[in-house]
């Protein structure tokens, strides 16, 4: 896939959440290089829904899907062998993808300000629903309060029938969508200027 528009890119994913893995699924689309790092036993979203046999092991569908086209290593941000890995791989990546919430990037020993000033060229994503500062920077979403939140929360469905209220994963998407534009954006604008 070396002609796909984003081929030259190397990134790194980190943290857990359907909106980060569909972000770094959009990315690995493209033609990235895309590397999931999971903690030991792997993400909890592998054992979760419809399983599916992926040559030796059984896998949850939607994490499948989610991480197609993906490597994925053992490498987790809380402990201090993954934080080794994932500060092996740092320098040869354009982009990181932080799914992490703010208290943990906080607390953690992968602190965005201290890699930045390690690699200045390092592109950080961070995907937070409620940003990085602020009131609710710790809060805890789920689709149904962000669509709620974003007065989003309405019923469809035919006019003779019943209400039909939304399923879960359209906030992880749009907010993923949210998030790959711009940092695409900025990497193809990096590599070509």
């Amino acid at each position: 896939m070396t002609d796909a528009p984003l081929s030259r890119f190397r990134i790194l994913e980190i943290g857990s959440g359907d909106t980060l893995a569909y972000c770094g699924k959009l990315f690995a689309d493209f033609g990235a290089e895309v590397i999931k790092c999971e903690p030991e036993g792997g993400d909890p979203r592998r054992s979760e829904g419809v399983m599916i046999g992926t040559g030796a092991e059984r896998t949850s569908a939607f994490f499948a899907w989610l991480n197609a086209n993906k490597l994925s290593i053992t490498a987790d941000p809380a402990s201090a062998e993954g934080v080794a890995r994932i500060r092996a791989l740092l320098p040869s990546c354009d982009l990181l993808i932080d799914g992490r919430a703010p208290k943990e990037i906080d607390a953690s020993d992968l602190r965005h300000a201290e890699l930045q000033a390690a690699d200045p060229g390092l592109t950080i994503l961070g995907v937070s629903w409620f940003g990085n500062s602020g009131p609710y920077r710790d809060y805890e979403a789920t689709d149904a309060v962000v669509r709620s939140l974003a007065g989003v929360v309405y019923e469809a469905g035919p006019a003779d029938g019943p209400p039909m209220l939304a399923t879960e994963g359209q906030a992880a998407v749009i907010g993923a969508l949210t998030a790959f534009l711009p940092a695409a954006a900025a990497l193809w604008d990096a590599k070509s200027g």
